[in-house]
């Protein structure tokens, strides 16, 4: 029998939803992680900062035609990768073709490099070339060696090990007054030696926590507490590289193919919360059940009630991440109190107080994200 039209047009809409992270050959958090980066791309104007092949890293790109159509050439498949992986149409190939366009502007123009295209260029394509049967090992190990550059790089120099880089960055460069002050009432260069030094360790933490298992909850915990912390400290997110690099973190984040979400329907905020989510859930994995009580959702093997659930049901909903990385690649210039405020008030909701509490009165199901993850 054929298909109703309305079904064959919600069909074709659930295939092409940005929202929607299904995929047949990605896991879920690695699709939610390179939409949230072609987003950022995409609000951060990535589109109009394609270079001209001008002082080439590579010879071969001063024979490839005039620079107006070289950069023409650039923007078109920079739409055609983030269109191919926004609406869910071969993401593995949008993933290759939207790479392969930063790592181009990267190489054909020495004054457009930067470590931030170049490293999105690297999720991007070993996403799309990423093995079927363990996509997730080799972008362990490149975040990995992400991080191990970056303390490598800071503890054989001598400004960070003094602390001088830090002092010279937050009271010369960005002038922040509230730093400023902090250091005055401590001997100098003191604060900043301890910030100098707090970053490589933590740095040195992540390139570990990446690759064993066991750190992996405390991982997250620390690598997003620590990029959101710079980025109230500095004002600043680097263009796109706060979007790119917390996203990248749900490569440590397992994802569930069912939530089962346990509500009682006689109470208002339950059924707000139910209606909210049945909105949002683009790929359909709540479960609602009703039943007297409070808010529960099972994950996994983790058993979570009351607020702790909703946070689940929020963190294992793509909408909310599409949400935050659109507040986050809105412009500094003009909001940048509405960034630093969700900012702020995602950390103080998300910090893990309630978890923590449980975890050292021994209740079960007060284990982290990565602490649930099957096999």
């Amino acid at each position: 029998m054929a298909a109703h039209p309305a079904e064959k047009m919600k069909t074709v809409f659930e295939t092409v939803n940005p929202f929607g992270c299904r995929s047949e050959s990605l896991p879920v958090n690695l699709v939610l992680m390179v939409k949230l980066i072609a987003v950022g791309l995409l609000m951060k104007g990535y589109l109009f900062d394609l270079s001209d092949h001008f002082l080439p890293y590579w010879p071969v790109f001063d024979g490839m035609g005039p620079p107006g159509v070289f950069r023409f050439v650039l923007q078109f498949f920079f739409l055609l990768g983030t269109g191919g992986i926004l609406f869910s149409r071969a993401i593995r190939t949008g993933c290759l073709i939207l790479g392969l366009v930063m790592l181009t502007t990267v190489l054909s123009s020495r004054t457009a490099y930067s470590n931030v295209k170049f490293f999105c260029s690297c999720l991007l394509l070993l996403t799309a070339l990423a093995d079927p049967k363990n996509p997730l090992l080799v972008l362990r190990c490149q975040m990995a060696i992400v991080y191990l550059g970056a303390w490598v790089n800071k503890i054989f120099d001598a400004d960070w090990r003094s602390g001088q880089y830090f002092e010279h960055w937050m009271s010369a460069i960005i002038k922040r007054e509230t730093y400023i002050q902090a250091a005055a009432l401590l001997p100098p260069m003191v604060l900043s030696k301890m910030m100098g030094w707090m970053t490589i360790v933590i740095e040195a933490f992540l390139s570990a926590g990446f690759l064993l298992r066991p750190l992996r909850g405390l991982t997250i915990f620390t690598g997003i507490y620590f990029h959101s912390m710079a980025f109230l400290l500095a004002w600043q997110d680097f263009y796109v590289f706060t979007i790119a690099t917390l996203s990248s973190y749900l490569i440590l984040v397992p994802w569930p193919d069912r939530l089962t979400i346990r509500f009682n329907p006689q109470r208002r905020l339950h059924r707000a919360i139910k209606a909210v989510i049945e909105k949002v859930d683009c790929d359909q994995r709540a479960a609602w059940i009703p039943e007297q009580g409070r808010l529960q959702v099972n994950v996994f093997d983790g058993h979570y009630q009351g607020f702790l659930a909703f946070k689940r049901i929020v963190l294992y909903s793509p909408f909310f991440y599409f949400l935050y990385v659109f507040i986050l690649g809105l412009p500094n210039e003009s909001f940048l109190w509405v960034k630093l405020k969700t900012v702020q008030l995602a950390l103080v909701i998300f910090f893990p107080w309630m978890e923590i509490i449980a975890w050292l009165k021994g209740a079960p199901g007060a284990g982290g994200l990565a602490e649930r993850r099957p096999g």
